[in-house]
C-alpha cells in the first residue's frame, strides 16, 4: 500500500511537471582540529587560528597555514578518488588572508599579491586582496562574503599598519557549480604575484572546507517511467496476495 500511495504521488509531481532537481553530497570535510587529513600534500602545516576564533564565524583550534614565498608559491593541494557519477562540484572553505597583503595598488611596492585556486590543474579563481592603508580587501568580494576587515587577529608584525582578514569563500560564485565529471579531483591553493613575500610578513590560511558533488539531476520522464513500473508492481503484488 505505501508503494502505492508513493507511486501516486510521484505521478501526481510529474504530471504537473516536477522534475527531481540534481543532488549534492559531501564527499569531503574537515577542521583541521589536528593534523591535515592525508588527502593533502604539498604545504600541509596547521597550527593555532589565534585571533580568528574570536570572530564566531566557524575558525576553531587549528587551520591549515602557508607562508610560503616564490611566484607562484608553493600549493596546498586535496587529491579525491573514487567519486560517484557527478556533473558539478561545490568547494567551502573560510580564508584567513594574514597580514601584509598589498593587493595589485602601485602605491605599494610589494604588490601584486594573488590568492589562486585550482581544480585539475583549471585556474577557477585568482584574485588580489589588500590589507594595508585603510582601503577595503577583494574589491569584488558578494555581500556576506566578508567576515572581518581591517583587524588584529594575532598575526601582526610588530609596530606594522597592517591588519588581517576572513572571508566565507563558499558564497563567492565561482566557488559553487564548477563543472567537473572525473572520478579524481585535484584542487590546489596557492599565492602569487611579483610582490609576494610569504613567510611572517604575508601568509593564508584555510578551514572548514567542505567539498560537494552535484549529481546528474534525472528528467521526470524518466521518474515517470520508473514511478508507472513500480505502481504496476505494487498491483501484481496486491492481486497476488
Amino acid at each position: 500500500m505505501k508503494t502505492m500511495k508513493l507511486s501516486c504521488l510521484i505521478l501526481f509531481m510529474t504530471y504537473l511537471g516536477f522534475s527531481i532537481p540534481a543532488s549534492a553530497s559531501v564527499v569531503f570535510s574537515t577542521d583541521f582540529l589536528s593534523v591535515a587529513p592525508v588527502e593533502f600534500s604539498g604545504i600541509t602545516n596547521t597550527e593555532s587560528v589565534q585571533g580568528y576564533a574570536d570572530l564566531d564565524a566557524g575558525f576553531a583550534d587549528n587551520f591549515l597555514r602557508n607562508t610560503t614565498a616564490g611566484d607562484p608559491a608553493n600549493s596546498t593541494v586535496l587529491t579525491l578518488t573514487d567519486l560517484t557519477p557527478h556533473v558539478s562540484i561545490d568547494i567551502k572553505f573560510l580564508l584567513a588572508v594574514i597580514d601584509s597583503w598589498d593587493g595589485d595598488s602601485a602605491a605599494y611596492s610589494n604588490a601584486p599579491d594573488y590568492f589562486n585556486v585550482t581544480v585539475d590543474g583549471t585556474p577557477i579563481f585568482s584574485e588580489t586582496f589588500d590589507n594595508g592603508g585603510g582601503s577595503m580587501s577583494f574589491d569584488s568580494s558578494p555581500t556576506g562574503v566578508e567576515l572581518s576587515y581591517g583587524n588584529s587577529l594575532g598575526f601582526n608584525t610588530s609596530g606594522s599598519a597592517y591588519y588581517d582578514a576572513a572571508y566565507d569563500m563558499g558564497l563567492v560564485d565561482e566557488f559553487n557549480n564548477i563543472p567537473h565529471s572525473s572520478e579524481t579531483l585535484t584542487i590546489a591553493w596557492f599565492a602569487s604575484g611579483e610582490g609576494w613575500t610569504g613567510d611572517n610578513n604575508e601568509s593564508w590560511a584555510i578551514d572548514n572546507l567542505e567539498i560537494s558533488i552535484n549529481a546528474v539531476p534525472i528528467p521526470s520522464a524518466i521518474w515517470l517511467l520508473g514511478s508507472g513500473l513500480i505502481g504496476i508492481l505494487g498491483i501484481r503484488r496486491k492481486f497476488k496476495s
